[in-house]
C-alpha cells in the first residue's frame, strides 16, 4: 500500500542504491568501429552501372541499339515511298471528297 510520505527506510535505500552508480564503460575501439560502420553504409550505392563496363553487355547494347536504328531508317523510307506513289494535289483531293468527277443526271441537258 503505498502512502504519501515515505519512511526514513524507504529513503535510505534509496539514496544507498545511488552510491553504487558507476560511469558507463564502452568497449575498445567502439567509435572507430562505429565510424567505419558509418561510412561503410555512405559509400553502398544503390545502383551500380559497373555491369555497362564489361564488354560483353556493352557489345550488347551497342548491337542492339544499331539493329533499331536500322529498324527504324527502313520502315521510314518505306512509308516515304508509298506516301510519294499515291500523293494527290489538293485540287484533286477536294474533287474526290465531293464527288466533282462524276456527271449526275441534273448535269446532263435533255434534248427534247
Amino acid at each position: 500500500m503505498y502512502t504519501d510520505k515515505p519512511d526514513a527506510e524507504e529513503v535510505e535505500r534509496t539514496l544507498d542504491s545511488i552510491n553504487g552508480i558507476r560511469r558507463a564503460e564502452m568497449p575498445d575501439f567502439f567509435y572507430t568501429r562505429l565510424e567505419g560502420r558509418l561510412n561503410k553504409v555512405r559509400r553502398a550505392p544503390s545502383f551500380s552501372w559497373s555491369f555497362l563496363t564489361r564488354p560483353a553487355v556493352s557489345l550488347a547494347c551497342l548491337s542492339l541499339l544499331l539493329v533499331l536504328n536500322i529498324t527504324i531508317i527502313r520502315s521510314l523510307m518505306r512509308t516515304k515511298q508509298s506516301a510519294s506513289v499515291t500523293t494527290n494535289t489538293g485540287l484533286q483531293n477536294f474533287a474526290e471528297e465531293y464527288a466533282l468527277g462524276t456527271t449526275s443526271i441534273y448535269n446532263e441537258k435533255v434534248n427534247r
